[in-house]
């Protein structure tokens, strides 16, 4: 009832009567938690999950990276399909293991990319399940923390929506891009765990002239014909550059 105090809300599966839950939320997250899991086999309840059957401990995940992303399509996708306005997204990643399904706790490399997957698909905010978690995963939330809240990122990620860059011959990379006044921010994000070898080009849609600055990131990029191009990247690699226009 309060405008001054938003209320959000987490939703743990991927569609349970979704327009009746988030309609009186003003901030929707969502926690996919992805990390050591057995997507297709529920040890503790010895039973096999697939789309209507079974408890995985991700509603309708694959054991990807990519279940952040594409959890954050989906609840867009609702928002559309009901006609409303659109409501922040949130990001909860996964900072803890245990339970009976998750056999592991993700590596600062895999929570980057999350945090990463999760602002190129429209999250407004990050925040994590559970704090305190280990002092690594604390420090990696932190380090990411101390560059996304701080300009120039902040100004991109509040001032514009992400556009989607297609890296079509990448499947497992993850590319979107923000325009505020004369300066472009693209973010690159690996979920391969494996490393890209060779030239890797990210052709963008936008005419730019030069690399500003790499405020996230080990990758050395170049501006070659107009485009991003790195030798090789390392698995799990993630990026932020801005660049001018």
């Amino acid at each position: 009832m309060d405008k001054y105090h938003p209320v959000s809300l987490v939703l743990n599966c991927q569609d349970f009567y979704y327009g009746d839950y988030a309609a009186g939320a003003d901030i929707i997250l969502q926690d996919t938690y992805p990390i050591g899991i057995n997507a297709t086999y529920s040890i503790p309840f010895n039973t096999y999950c697939n789309f209507t059957h079974g408890d995985c401990g991700c509603d309708n995940c694959v054991g990807s990276l990519f279940d952040v992303s594409n959890r954050l399509d989906d609840l867009t996708t609702y928002q559309e399909w009901l006609g409303q306005w659109r409501k922040p997204l949130w990001s909860v990643l996964q900072a803890f293991d245990g339970e009976g399904y998750w056999q592991r706790l993700p590596t600062d490399m895999e929570t980057w990319a999350m945090a990463l997957l999760s602002f190129n698909h429209g999250a407004k905010g990050i925040t994590s399940w559970i704090y305190p978690s280990t002092d690594e995963l604390d420090a990696a939330h932190g380090v990411i923390a101390k560059v996304v809240t701080v300009a120039p990122v902040l100004s991109f990620l509040t001032g514009a929506q992400p556009v989607k860059v297609s890296v079509e011959e990448l499947e497992l990379l993850d590319v979107a891009y923000w325009s505020v006044g004369g300066q472009v921010m693209v973010v690159v994000a690996s979920a391969s765990y494996v490393d890209l070898k060779g030239d890797v080009t990210v052709r963008l849609p936008i005419a730019v002239h030069g690399i500003d600055s790499s405020p996230w990131g080990n990758v050395t990029w170049t501006l070659v014909n107009g485009n991003l191009q790195a030798q090789g990247l390392a698995a799990l690699a993630t990026s932020v550059i801005i660049l001018g226009v």
